[in-house]
């Protein structure tokens, strides 16, 4: 692309001379009179196709500018969200070492009860026992998975940040609780698209076509 364009400028700024060239002639004039007919000739058609060029060339030297700012911006992001979103696993995780096996197992009880229950009432006194009995585990694997789920939002690409956060989750955490949790947010949240340590039914169709892509 970039050879393809100063081709384009080099033909350009030839294509004046040869045009003068094939009407009027060209070579060294004895006559102050020709060379300075020439050069008012020349000089009508350069001024402007050099002003247009350098217009050209700010235009695009400010476009790189915003790319590199951008791209700035971008890597920035990305560094400071998986950076977060790491500490905050690791801090589920140390909670939920905290406790014993059997109260891990309680817990995701809890959390599945929950989105099973039919009444208010009912998932109220559920949601009660879970903020009594795990509120630390459950506020960590609120902060990890919410920010999971804002950057699989985000404008920036972000998936293989994601794919590996999951996987230093269930390092950390049984992948079983980590999913329990997520069926829980979505239904306490009323939110079908929240989709922190699962990945969602979009992402799954993705994975697959690119699986089938490579296969083929």
């Amino acid at each position: 692309m970039k050879r393809t364009f100063w081709i384009l400028v080099v033909f350009v700024y030839l294509l004046p001379i040869v045009f003068y060239a094939s009407v009027f002639g060209i070579g060294i004039w004895k006559s102050h009179d020709d060379w300075a007919k020439m050069g008012s000739a020349l000089g009508g058609i350069y001024s402007p196709l050099i002003a247009f060029t350098t217009l050209l060339l700010l235009f695009r030297q400010q476009q790189f500018n915003e790319e590199s700012h951008k791209q700035k911006m971008d890597a920035d992001f990305i560094r400071d969200a998986n950076s977060k979103c790491e500490s905050y696993i690791t801090l589920a995780g140390a909670q939920c070492a905290k406790i014993e096996k059997t109260k891990l197992v309680e817990f995701q009880g809890l959390l599945e009860l929950y989105v099973s229950l039919d009444t208010e009432d009912k998932r109220f006194n559920v949601l009660m026992k879970l903020n009594t009995h795990f509120r630390p585990q459950l506020t960590s694997l609120a902060r990890a998975g919410s920010t999971i789920h804002h950057m699989r939002k985000s404008k920036v690409d972000l998936t293989g940040q994601v794919s590996d956060l999951r996987m230093y989750a269930a390092s950390l955490i049984d992948i079983d609780l980590l999913l329990s949790y997520d069926q829980f947010h979505r239904f306490y949240q009323n939110d079908d698209s929240y989709y922190s340590f699962e990945p969602s039914p979009d992402e799954i169709e993705r994975i697959d076509s690119e699986y089938q892509k490579n296969k083929s």
